[in-house]
């Protein structure tokens, strides 16, 4: 059979172009190297799919990818929060608004999300070829020519389009394999990095309080004294470092260069230090620590008093006020220095990938190879938790699916 269309990739963003593409009459052929589709989106959202956010005007959605962001732009024109919950919504999805307008299905189904497409793909005569693994991509004139299988199939087609991800739950099949038939093409690779991971750091604390979740924190990024950037949410410790989504999101920021960097943690970003002293001069006889537990659990009060040696039967008129100084720092500017990142095995995201400067935003085509195509996490763009990076799949899949028919 002759292809209009070639998809690398059974991902988010692979699944959607072939949805468009084969909507419009195209002949598509979606190559998987794994036994079924849809592997990583299935585990989105702890299994629930965050499908999108629809917090934010255009605009401001693209922002939260950073600079980068207003790559973005055209595509949301086209394929915005708005039009994906209208699209999954004409498919017979019903979604439900959860807090920062977080999208998901009422059925916190994300097996119902990956059934649709699939339907929508096969309906519109889409073909899928599973357990196949592309070895190669043969370029001739500045064009892909034909694809490799590790089995020594070769197909072609007009159009080809790469949605293989990045390197992140690599278990899933994101194993980065687009950058070296990329680079092959002449295309650049910003080199991939853990994003939306945990922090790993030395420091006994951290071992003493896993399991411990702290609802509302702000985590600060610094180098040396400048802060890079700053996070507030939820936070988890693990057996050794940090998680939750304020931590996640933070890990965004690592810089490449990463040396002399140091997260610091406020446990009470809603009271300040005057505030703070104001609390324990107005409780002179009460347990220090019970006035603490109002605040944070009691577990991490035992923690900090412990780390400032200080008995946990003390009224709050017994500590000294240096030590009363230095608890009010921990609670406010603890610092673990030496940040590293967990690896691709722990990370939700890439962030690195092929270089913007080089694919149509308009269009998701590459600029250097005519006929190819790529969309999702392979590129360099890589958004916050809360929706952001799947309606980012959503968006270039839709384009890339389009713009290899017309």
């Amino acid at each position: 059979m002759i292809f209009d269309v070639i998809i690398i990739g059974a991902g988010a963003a692979g699944l959607m172009a072939a949805t468009r593409a084969s909507e419009l009459g195209a002949k598509v052929l979606i190559l998987e190297k794994r036994a079924a589709p849809g592997t990583k989106l299935l585990i989105t959202g702890n299994g629930r799919c965050n499908l999108t956010n629809n917090s934010l005007d255009n605009r401001s959605f693209a922002l939260k990818f950073g600079k980068k962001g207003s790559f973005l732009l055209s595509g949301l024109s086209k394929f915005s929060p708005a039009e994906t919950i209208d699209f999954f919504f004409r498919q017979g999805l019903k979604t439900k608004v959860e807090d920062g307008g977080r999208v998901f299905p009422l059925s916190n189904s994300s097996r119902e999300v990956l059934d649709i497409l699939i339907s929508a793909i096969k309906k519109n005569g889409g073909v899928f070829n599973f357990s196949s693994a592309v070895k190669k991509i043969v370029y001739q004139d500045n064009k892909v020519k034909e694809l490799v299988t590790i089995d020594g199939k070769s197909f072609s087609a007009k159009n080809y389009i790469i949605t293989t991800g990045g390197k992140s739950y690599s278990a899933t099949g994101s194993t980065g394999d687009a950058y070296d038939w990329l680079k092959t093409a002449g295309h650049n690779i910003v080199e991939p990095m853990p994003s939306l991971t945990p922090f790993i750091f030395q420091d006994k604390l951290i071992k003493s309080l896993e399991g411990l979740s702290l609802k509302s924190v702000k985590l600060s990024m610094l180098a040396g004294n400048k802060k890079i950037a700053s996070e507030e949410g939820a936070i988890i410790f693990t057996d050794n470092g940090l998680s939750g989504p304020a931590a996640l999101n933070l890990s965004r920021h690592y810089p490449r260069d990463n040396e002399n960097i140091s997260v610091v943690i406020d446990f009470l970003p809603q009271i300040n230090e005057r505030e703070l002293e104001n609390i324990f001069n107005g409780k002179n006889n009460f347990l220090i620590k019970n006035v603490l537990a109002e605040f944070v659990p009691m577990r991490f009060t035992l923690a900090i008093l412990d780390l400032c040696h200080l008995e946990k039967n003390l009224t709050v008129n017994q500590v000294a006020r240096q030590d009363r100084n230095n608890l009010i720092k921990y609670l406010k500017a603890f610092s673990l220095d030496k940040p590293e990142l967990a690896d691709f095995t722990k990370a939700m995201l890439t962030k690195g990938g092929v270089e913007l400067k080089e694919i149509d935003n308009r269009t998701m085509k590459s600029k250097i190879i005519s006929n190819l195509l790529v969309a999702g996490e392979v590129l360099d763009l890589d958004g916050p938790t809360g929706g952001y990076n799947l309606q980012l799949a959503w968006t270039t899949g839709y384009l890339a699916g389009e713009n290899s028919v017309i």
